[in-house]
């Protein structure tokens, strides 16, 4: 069976179309990259909402069904998320000898280490080379977000659902709630 000689013509304008003058829509990873920032702003906007500012500002076509089913789905985006911050996390950890989630969820912790507040335990000068990346890695792509995101993305990493981590906040919020409970 062959194919018809208009048909093999009409794919091959199509495949130059596409090669030279079509818009870029696959977008293909685009999502693996933005989820985290999707996750956040879907907090406060729609999935419409986020697809038309994706695209009149950045011409990054992303459809509302795209945004949504990651949402949906969103375990695969947590664990892609978290391979690039893990190695970060561990060389940090390791450097001062202090517990990941400490520092992953105290921003404060984070900064006064990586400023001087504790001996940085690396070997030699690449060493200090790759703890510095680490840090860089950290701030820009893991302190950037809220709490919620931090939260998210842990649970779905320690056990496969989101833990619940609360701030002092939340603590106080707790405490008053249940001594007026008891009044």
């Amino acid at each position: 069976m062959t194919i018809d000689k208009e048909i093999k013509e009409m794919g091959h304008d199509l495949l130059q179309f596409a090669k030279s003058d079509a818009d870029f829509t696959a977008q293909r990873g685009i999502v693996d990259d933005l989820f985290p920032y999707i996750y956040q702003a879907s907090k406060r906007m729609s999935t419409r909402a986020i697809s038309r500012w994706l695209e009149e500002v950045h011409d990054v076509k992303l459809s509302a069904v795209t945004i949504a089913k990651a949402l949906r789905e969103s375990n695969k985006y947590w664990e892609l998320f978290w391979e690039r911050i893990e190695p970060s996390a561990r060389i940090f950890e390791e450097a001062h000898d202090v517990d990941m989630k400490d520092f992953l969820f105290d921003v404060q912790l984070f900064r006064g280490l990586r400023d001087g507040g504790g001996n940085v335990a690396v070997s030699g000068a690449a060493g200090y080379k790759e703890y510095q990346r680490a840090c860089a890695v950290l701030n820009s792509e893991w302190f950037v977000f809220n709490k919620d995101v931090w939260t998210q993305c842990w649970g779905y990493m320690s056990e496969g659902e989101p833990e619940k981590v609360e701030s002092d906040n939340d603590k106080k919020f707790t405490e008053n709630a249940s001594k007026g409970d008891k009044k």
